[in-house]
């Protein structure tokens, strides 16, 4: 529950950072690190701790290339809602296609 209550508080904290870039950014690297610690899995905890400032730095530039960030910090807000309704709800298989309609959608365009 404690990586649940985390993952709340970044989706928070991204909704009040709307074009504030750096300030969204930060709030997503820790939303999505909140999912991965509560995935409790050591060797993916462990890979993504590796890759975790290569992953942040890639977003940032993606962020700042965005001609609208708040209209894109929004629409991953929505995004990360859905993730973690289906989090919530126990449903890995809506989480995992969830997660990766977003990945694709943000890092695929």
């Amino acid at each position: 529950e404690d990586a649940l209550e985390a993952a709340e508080a970044a989706l928070e904290e991204m909704r009040a950072a709307g074009a504030d870039v750096e300030r969204a950014h930060r709030a997503d690297v820790a939303f999505h690190a909140a999912l991965i610690d509560g995935a409790a899995n050591g060797a993916y905890s462990l890979v993504y701790r590796v890759l975790r400032e290569s992953i942040a730095a890639h977003l940032r530039e993606a962020l700042d290339a965005e001609p609208d960030p708040g209209g894109t910090v929004a629409r991953l807000v929505a995004e990360h809602e859905d993730i973690l309704e289906a989090v919530r709800a126990g449903d890995g298989h809506a989480a995992a296609a969830t997660l990766r309609g977003h990945l694709d959608g943000f890092y695929g365009s």
